[in-house]
């Protein structure tokens, strides 16, 4: 019997009480064609370490067996449009998409594959993920999930989003040992610090 978890799609961060099951549903039928079944059912984020509650939720879609690489291959990375700012500027959030997989449960560190995962830091604030995705694919071999850790903009008069600001660090989870090691002994890449997990 197939374990559930193979049919799951996992999307992360999603700004909180912003995004609804219809958007995620219209994104994922426009990128990839399929049509999700169910709806979406979101999870607020762990409570931050100082104890204030997360501004990001994820959510988790059941996706066909047979679909499910087309549906990742399309959504791994997308933005999410979440109208306009108060001074009127389109607010565009990215969100990544990812079928279950423990050495991509970053919350627990002790159930993450360290062997895959690298710590990456003084990421120039323009690098998302899929960016940073990118350019460990093209220089070390085939990458999992790129994460670049992110603060919330918010607006002081309205208390709306106007989007994120990268932290300048964030993590790597590469399909293979061999490339995660690649990765580690350069140390660094076009300025970026190359650590282990």
């Amino acid at each position: 019997m197939l374990d559930v978890k193979q049919q799951l799609l996992y999307l992360y961060d999603l700004p909180k009480d912003r995004v609804t099951s219809v958007q995620v549903s219209k994104i994922i039928r426009e990128k990839s064609g399929y049509d999700l079944q169910e709806p979406v059912q979101f999870r607020d984020n762990r409570p931050l370490p100082n104890g204030l509650p997360s501004d990001f939720q994820y959510g988790i879609c059941r996706v066909d067996i047979a679909n499910l690489p087309q549906v990742v291959q399309a959504v791994k990375y997308f933005l999410m449009d979440l109208g306009n700012s108060a001074d009127g500027k389109p607010v565009q959030w990215q969100c990544r998409a990812l079928p279950f997989d423990r050495e991509l449960l970053g919350v627990n560190k002790n159930a993450t594959n360290q062997a895959l995962n690298v710590f990456v830091r003084n990421l120039d604030e323009a690098t998302d993920a899929k960016r940073l995705d990118e350019l460990f694919s093209a220089t070390f071999g085939p990458v999992k999930s790129a994460k670049v850790s992110l603060s919330v903009k918010k607006d002081k008069n309205t208390i709306g989003l106007v989007g994120a600001t990268s932290n300048r660090y964030g993590f790597v989870c590469f399909q293979n040992q061999e490339d995660a090691n690649k990765a580690v002994a350069a140390s660094t890449l076009n300025g970026i610090q190359i650590h282990r997990y």
